[in-house]
């Protein structure tokens, strides 16, 4: 079917269902114990950023987290850590005035939070490690997931990409 470019509006669902089928084949690679030990970690790495801000004095937003942290007060004013951030290509959101928004994900390496901590004015480097060892992971009853998930049986087969491609 010919459209033209300018009546065009079918370019959004091609969009969206590529990233629902990118999504799926994720889940399906991954599984579900390799996508909870992927949250387990970036869930790992977020605690342990948080317990570092607040050895260096800042205020990182109260209640359970995941990957994303909201970060107040602190040595260092937000315009300093904006331009420390640049200077190592390092996109932080700066989206409310006097915090600092921080996201993790699965690519995210102790050396990124080495980085972090750099940012927000560590004079030496954090021991991440013993961090590691203060936290605990769990969270309360009302967060914690009880119920399985991906229990179909393609997300328990194929978990490489010669599996996959047969």
């Amino acid at each position: 079917q010919h459209i033209r470019r300018d009546k065009a509006t079918s370019n959004i669902c091609t969009a969206q269902v590529l990233l629902a089928i990118m999504a799926s084949m994720y889940a399906v690679y991954h599984g579900p114990e390799g996508l909870a030990q992927i949250a387990r970690r970036v869930h790992l790495l977020t605690r342990v950023l948080a317990e570092g801000l607040k050895q260096l004095g800042y205020t990182v937003n109260d209640g359970p987290v995941f990957d994303t942290l909201r970060v107040t007060g602190g040595p260092r004013p937000p315009a300093q850590i904006q331009q420390a951030a640049l200077e190592r290509r390092v996109n932080l959101a700066f989206d409310r005035p006097g915090s600092v928004g921080v996201s993790l994900d699965e690519t995210t390496l102790v050396e990124d939070l080495h980085t972090l901590f750099a940012i927000f004015g560590a004079a030496h480097e954090l021991d991440v490690e013993a961090l590691a060892g203060q936290i605990s992971l769990d969270y309360g009853p009302l967060h914690r997931r009880t119920t399985p998930f991906l229990t179909h049986p393609v997300f328990s087969r194929h978990h490489a990409e010669h599996e996959m491609l047969r």
